[in-house]
């Protein structure tokens, strides 16, 4: 398998959360959150808006759940170019928080001085690195819709762009279901990325006894205030799938 099939490949859609009632109470926390709607029509609601990191734990390892926060970003569903853009804060990063650990699915709770471990290698030189990369962008060449959950009915569209990350650009495609709530267009889907792809190096200590898995699963749950286009976009006949 090649790099650019590691991380470019579509993976499953981020439905899974809505069934799971763990998750529900994390994703009614970040609703309660959200305001209503101020945001210039096509841009990312920051303050509600969240990426969440599954880690695979190896060997003696533990498995993590990672929040992150969105520093700014827009988007115009339906379009062929130029669509928009995610500029994720990696300084936010913040492992092991209850919400993050209820979206990924980790039962329990992680204890404090183990978080602050945690968080102290993640911001490192050695992983993040983010004193020299605290931001990494998403650029969204299109957002084209590629149908509707046949299950939930929401329209699904497959963002096509460039993560530029750790100072490294590859490829990424996946798919988000688009739910109209609130006035606001939230946005829920998930991919994976291989961390060596952007000269991460995953942890790994004690000979391998203790470390994470090089594949990583990213889900990202976006709040965006649509704008003409994308409300267009969203009121054309359902497709099936």
């Amino acid at each position: 398998m090649t790099m650019q099939r590691n991380v470019s490949t579509v993976v499953v859609l981020c439905i899974g959360i809505i069934g799971c009632s763990s998750q529900l109470s994390a994703q009614q926390a970040v609703q309660s959150s959200v305001q209503p709607n101020t945001t210039k029509p096509g841009g990312i609601e920051t303050s509600a808006s969240r990426v969440y990191t599954f880690v695979k734990g190896t060997g003696m390892g533990h498995d993590h759940g990672v929040e992150g926060k969105l520093a700014s970003g827009w988007l115009t569903l339906g379009a062929q170019n130029n669509a928009g853009q995610f500029v994720i804060d990696l300084t936010s990063f913040d492992s092991d928080t209850k919400r993050a650990r209820q979206v990924v699915g980790i039962k329990g709770d992680l204890a404090g001085w183990m978080r602050k471990q945690v968080n102290k290698e993640i911001q490192s030189a050695k992983v993040l690195d983010t004193q020299k990369y605290p931001k990494a962008t998403y650029n969204i060449t299109s957002s084209r819709r590629v149908g509707d959950d046949q299950r939930t009915k929401l329209p699904i569209y497959e963002l096509v762009g460039e993560l530029d990350l750790h100072g490294v650009k590859r490829p990424i495609k996946f798919n988000v279901a688009v739910e109209q709530t609130k006035g606001w267009l939230r946005l829920r889907g998930q991919f994976q990325l291989v961390q060596s792809s952007f000269g991460i190096k995953p942890i790994s200590k004690g000979l391998g006894a203790v470390g994470v898995k090089d594949q990583l699963i990213v889900h990202g749950d976006i709040w965006l205030a649509p704008n003409a286009q994308s409300t267009a976009s969203l009121s054309q006949p359902k497709m099936s799938r």
